[in-house]
């Protein structure tokens, strides 16, 4: 089970976070933030080295498992493997601001029956929603939030983009 790495935008503040599943709580982290998201890494561990590490990196800590980047902190994620995949991708590493394509969004999920069982359709309307291209609006926040697809990624006709904005090294994405 890993020990997590996730920075809020380019300089933001790093969470140190344990989880079971990381491909699932990484979603997670995305919908529950103002800011986006970049993972950056994992290593070996559970909640003793999770939490050895929150008290390694006290002196840097911005609030609760979110740390400044310090040096020390980006050197031992420098470290850190890639994030493991279920389906070829890793997470958050698609450039972001441009619309996902229905097979982008199949592919995220593992494939029409993985998406259609996610978010609760049947396997013919996921195939409908490829041959016409376009996800149903009503559909997409489910997509955004089981995925951490941003909505203006999934349907921009009807979620504009936010503004995004990199976090002041005083607040925290939490």
């Amino acid at each position: 089970m890993p020990v997590y790495f996730v920075q809020a935008g380019e300089a933001g503040p790093v969470k140190i976070g344990f989880a079971a599943d990381v491909l699932r709580r990484l979603p997670e982290l995305q919908v529950n933030s103002p800011f986006r998201l970049r993972a950056l890494g994992q290593i070996k561990g559970d909640r003793l080295i999770e939490r050895g590490l929150h008290i390694r990196f006290a002196g840097v800590r911005v609030s609760g498992e979110w740390f400044s980047p310090s040096p020390e902190l980006l050197a031992l994620i420098a470290t850190a493997q890639p994030f493991p995949s279920r389906n070829g991708a890793v997470p958050f590493s698609r450039p972001s601001g441009r619309q996902w394509t229905v097979d982008e969004i199949i592919e995220a999920a593992g494939g029409v029956g993985k998406l259609a069982t996610l978010i609760g359709v049947s396997h013919s309307s996921v195939c409908d929603w490829k041959r016409v291209e376009r996800i149903p609006s009503r559909r997409a926040i489910a997509i955004s939030k089981r995925l951490g697809i941003p909505l203006h990624e999934i349907r921009p006709d009807f979620w504009p983009e936010p503004e995004l904005r990199e976090p002041p090294s005083s607040e925290v994405a939490a």
